[in-house]
């Protein structure tokens, strides 16, 4: 079977990041994928493993004209074409869709849209709705890397259930392995000795990154004073890090990192916090358990609170409150062999959903058989 993963860009994102740990399944599997990002950022930290096609797109008024030609003939030559969440490319791609497709059209569901389009203004985003309840239906398949986004998929955007399938995200256990043994990162910033705090994820004002800061500004003025590393980038981080200097907090940026240095930063830190407003794949909050680390995280929709189990595996805390990250931080330094009992079940959660236990759900949902045939989508 002959897949194509399109994606909006080759730059840090979930998107991406999902990719790379879900194209090696498919190619365990006996998929032939290439990877087709739709603009290549030179700063790219993913290694995808297989081929990665250069964009034909130019710029102009005519760009969408040419995206919904480019993918109209890659649905003619594949088998499958995955399209990463992103409402111009998905659009488009459903456009394309027609009776003399040969591929199977599939989604990517990382991103609840019901709250995302909330956030933009009702008054920005009525064509926008009408325009999703016509398209995504299109679709062969979506694949939902959580319960909650596939539920908006059904509920709000008339996809019918029958084409979504809920997969979880293939953790890529060999590489946080290799990088949490690695020890600490040549530029570790800190060595006084205190605890350490992790936030990873694009940094946008819906990572909430802001709030985690003003708490520990409050943590700070009780004596609790923390370190903060920060681990990826986006347009709030001039921003962000400017906060942080003018709360005179001890907050490094260290910018994206490959996977493998992810988990090795994270395996130096103390406690992860995820203080994102929304969120529908939590794969932040998967990265942190796979490290073994306690988590906190603010109650957005959906992913963070359905990963975390409702708390069993986890704190879930009021969303945008920076006291309620105070209090759950405090209580994981007044309580930290509490605390290890339920890093250590999120920790075993994460194990069993290393890529190799999942990867017979990511074939079934995108009918690759055995050996790599292309079966019914």
């Amino acid at each position: 079977m002959r897949v194509l993963w399109v994606l909006p860009d080759a730059g840090p994102s979930d998107g991406a990041r999902l990719a790379a740990w879900a194209i090696p399944v498919l190619v365990a599997g006996g998929a032939g994928v290439e990877v087709l990002p739709l603009k290549f950022q030179a700063h790219a930290t993913w290694d995808w493993g297989v081929p990665v096609l250069e964009s034909p797109l130019r710029g102009g008024f005519s760009r969408r004209l040419q995206l919904t030609g480019l993918l109209r003939r890659a649905l003619s030559r594949y088998d499958r074409v995955v399209v990463d969440q992103d409402l111009d490319l998905e659009l488009a791609a459903a456009m394309a869709r027609g009776r003399g497709a040969r591929a199977a059209l599939v989604g990517v569901a990382h991103i609840p849209l019901t709250p995302l389009l909330a956030a933009r203004g009702e008054h920005q985003v009525a064509g926008l709705r009408q325009a999703i309840a016509r398209r995504y239906p299109l679709f062969d398949r979506w694949l939902a890397v959580s319960a909650g986004v596939g539920e908006d998929l059904v509920l709000a955007h008339r996809v019918p259930a029958g084409r979504v399938s809920v997969v979880p995200p293939p953790l890529p256990w060999p590489l946080w392995e290799a990088g949490a043994g690695a020890g600490p990162p040549p530029d570790w910033p800190f060595r006084d000795g205190l605890p350490v705090v992790a936030t990873l994820g694009h940094l946008d004002h819906l990572k909430g990154v802001a709030v985690l800061l003003q708490a520990l500004k409050v943590l700070e003025d009780r004596g609790r004073g923390l370190n903060l590393v920060v681990l990826g980038d986006g347009p709030e981080r001039p921003a962000l890090e400017q906060l942080a200097r003018s709360l005179g907090l001890r907050a490094f940026f260290a910018g994206w990192r490959p996977e493998r240095e992810l988990a090795r930063w994270l395996a130096c830190c103390q406690i992860y916090v995820a203080p994102q407003y929304f969120d529908g794949a939590a794969l932040d909050v998967w990265t942190a358990m796979g490290q073994g680390l306690p988590v906190v995280a603010t109650d957005g929709p959906t992913a963070p609170s359905e990963v975390l189990g409702r708390g069993r595996y986890g704190r879930v805390v009021a969303l945008g409150e920076p006291m309620a990250l105070v209090e759950e931080i405090e209580r994981w330094l007044d309580e930290p062999k509490r605390w290890e009992d339920t890093a250590l079940k999120g920790y075993q959660r994460a194990r069993g959903y290393a890529a190799e236990r999942v990867a017979s759900e990511w074939w079934k949902a995108l009918g690759l058989r055995a050996g790599g045939s292309a079966g019914q989508a």
